[in-house]
C-alpha cells in the first residue's frame, strides 16, 4: 500500500509538473492478490514552433480634394468719350514759343548794339564837351582883345567884334556837337528800353503759352 500511494504521490507529481503526461495502468487480478503494475510512459512535450504571421492590413488613405470653381464674372462698362486732340493746338503754341524767343534774342542783340553806341557815344560827346569848354576860353579871350577903330571922333579902342563873332559862332558848333551826342544816346536808351519792354512781352507770351500747353496736355 505504501508503494501505492508512492506511485500515486508520483504520478499525481508528474501530471502536476507536466500537462502533457500520459499515464498507462495496467491491472492484474488474481482471486488470491492483485498485483498492480504500473507502467509509467513520459511523453515529452514537443514544442512546436508556429510562425504567426500578422498581416497588417494595408491602409490606403485616399485624400478626395475638393475641387472648387470660382467663375469670375467681369463686368467692362465701357464710356465712350469724345476726345479732341489737342496736338496740333500744341505745336502751334511751340512755335509761337519759339518764335517769340527768336525775337528775344534778337532784341537782346539790339540792346547789345544799341549799349556799344552809347559807349562810344559817350567818349564823342566828352571830347566835344572838351571842345565846349576850349571855345569858351576862347570867346573870353575874344571878348578880351581889344582894336583901334578909327571913325568921326578919331581912333577908338573897341572890342574885337569879329573875334568875338568867330568864337561864339565855334563854341556854339561844339556845343551843338555835345547836344548831338546827347540825343544819340538818349534815343539809344529809348531803344534799349523798348527791346526790354518786348523782352518782357514776350516772356509773358511765352509764360501764357506754355500754361495752354500744360492745359492742353491735362486734357
Amino acid at each position: 500500500m505504501s508503494k501505492i500511494k508512492l506511485i500515486l504521490i508520483a504520478l499525481m507529481t508528474t501530471l502536476a509538473l507536466s500537462s502533457c503526461n500520459s499515464k498507462t495502468t495496467s491491472s492484474i487480478s488474481d482471486s488470491n492478490f492483485t498485483t498492480t503494475t504500473t507502467s509509467t510512459t513520459t511523453t515529452t512535450p514537443t514544442t512546436t514552433s508556429h510562425t504567426l504571421t500578422t498581416t497588417k492590413p494595408s491602409t490606403t488613405t485616399t485624400t478626395s480634394k475638393s475641387s472648387t470653381t470660382t467663375t469670375t464674372t467681369t463686368t467692362t462698362t465701357t464710356t465712350t468719350t469724345t476726345t479732341h486732340d489737342y496736338s496740333s493746338e500744341i505745336s502751334a503754341l511751340e512755335q509761337e514759343n519759339n518764335r517769340l524767343q527768336s525775337e528775344i534774342s534778337t532784341y537782346q542783340n539790339e540792346i547789345n548794339n544799341e549799349q556799344s553806341d552809347i559807349s562810344i557815344y559817350e567818349i564823342y560827346k566828352s571830347d566835344a564837351e572838351d571842345d565846349v569848354e576850349e571855345a569858351k576860353i576862347q570867346l573870353e579871350n575874344a571878348n578880351k582883345k581889344m582894336v583901334k577903330v578909327y571913325g568921326d571922333g578919331g581912333w577908338t579902342t573897341e572890342v574885337d567884334s569879329e573875334a568875338v563873332s568867330k568864337a561864339q559862332s565855334h563854341l556854339d558848333d561844339c556845343q551843338r556837337v555835345v547836344d548831338v551826342y546827347n540825343e544819340l544816346i538818349s534815343e539809344s536808351q529809348s531803344n534799349i528800353d523798348y527791346y526790354n519792354t518786348c523782352i518782357s512781352n514776350n516772356q509773358s507770351s511765352i509764360e501764357s503759352n506754355n500754361s495752354l500747353i500744360n492745359d492742353y496736355r491735362s486734357r
